[in-house]
């Protein structure tokens, strides 16, 4: 695994001298989508891709390297667009790269001009049912896919750990973004709708300093409105929560 990151890190060290010498400059503005799995963040890039003056990357630090600010600068420098972004999930920042501490790679992003956009997602119960149902059917689902998955059976002790994951990411990005200026989107009050999605394009156009443009996202929703419709054991799950302090997530 220590091998595989110094290749990928003297291939991004490589590619980067090869564009130093050509005078290939980076792109005018440069952001970063920060935060959890499964909060909107696909929804976000989709959206933002629509804009023709942005090219929003995905994950493009899911791998360890051992100088993670040399991989974004490289994944930036073949774009011709006004402005650049990718998408930085919290586990990554915070397990796959080797970083010495929580502020230190933002940090370093800020001081290179790069804007940072924060996503995250209030219900964790939601965010935890999102990433079990991603797992036993697919990820996304766009264009003339239609209809909602099929209810899906929950593991209770499985449920409760990725609450307790998502409750410990939102921590590790309140510490990670406490000194940081930032954007803050939330899902369920700015994505989570397509008339929150056009208000939310607004906002983001105008961080970026761009001019605004109607766009549209092909992403269809996975999960069913109702929890009780999304969960074929939700009556277990709402015994389960009930007594403890995730029983704020349950839906009345």
């Amino acid at each position: 695994m220590q091998w595989e990151a110094y290749k990928r890190t003297a291939r991004d060290l490589w590619c980067c001298g090869v564009a130093w010498c050509r005078q290939r400059p980076l792109p005018a503005n440069c952001f970063v989508i920060f935060g959890r799995g499964r909060s909107g963040s696909t929804l976000l890039v989709d959206l933002l891709n629509c804009h023709p003056q942005i090219f929003c990357a995905g994950e493009i630090l899911r791998q360890p390297v051992l100088m993670p600010i040399w991989r974004v600068r490289r994944h930036a420098l073949p774009h011709a667009h006004q402005v650049y972004g990718f998408k930085l999930l919290t586990y990554q920042l915070r397990e796959v790269q080797p970083l010495p501490s929580d502020t230190y790679f933002l940090q370093a992003l800020q001081q290179q001009g790069y804007r940072i956009i924060y996503l995250k997602r209030n219900n964790f119960l939601r965010q935890a049912i999102s990433l079990i149902r991603a797992e036993t059917w697919r990820f996304h689902q766009r264009g003339s896919d239609s209809g909602y998955a099929q209810p899906v059976t929950i593991n209770i002790d499985q449920l409760i750990r990725y609450i307790q994951g998502f409750e410990a990411k939102c921590d590790y990005e309140t510490r990670a973004l406490s000194t940081l200026p930032h954007l803050s989107l939330t899902y369920e009050t700015d994505l989570a709708l397509e008339a929150q999605q056009r208000q939310t394009e607004n906002r983001l156009f105008e961080y970026l300093e761009l001019p605004p443009v109607a766009v549209k996202t092909r992403l269809k929703k996975l999960v069913a409105p109702s929890l009780a419709d999304a969960i074929a054991n939700y009556s277990a799950v709402q015994q389960a929560l009930l007594p403890t302090k995730y029983s704020r997530f349950l839906e009345p």
